[in-house]
């Protein structure tokens, strides 16, 4: 079969996901989502052809406690040269106070002239 679309909905009780218009070219399609918290999802998938219903299913994903989440190093290493360049001026800043404190107390302790 080909040249079909999908609609898919995935409900947790609280929210709804939709997916409209999904094209299915040669009878095969995926849909990459990311499920907030874990619990029981109902997956709703509808496909249909340019004139006719075709197939409606529905199904049940259990999602598992994740404590961590998951982490996408394609968001992450970006933030990491920022990051990188804060702790630096971080480290920088508080090395320079500490200089000029350590001079100030020498200077209080040194005998005046």
């Amino acid at each position: 079969m080909k040249d079909l679309f999908a609609k898919v909905s995935v409900m947790n009780g609280q929210r709804v996901f939709k997916f409209n218009n999904l094209t299915v070219p040669d009878g095969d399609f995926s849909v990459n989502s990311t499920f907030p918290k874990e619990g029981t999802y109902q997956v709703i998938l509808r496909i249909n052809s340019k004139d006719y219903a075709i197939a409606l299913a529905s199904f049940r994903i259990f999602v598992p406690f994740q404590p961590l989440g998951t982490i996408n190093l394609n968001y992450t290493i970006p933030l990491l040269l920022p990051a990188a360049l804060a702790g630096i001026i971080g480290v920088i800043v508080v090395a320079t106070f500490l200089i000029i404190v350590k001079r100030e107390l020498k200077k209080r302790r040194s005998p005046e002239e």
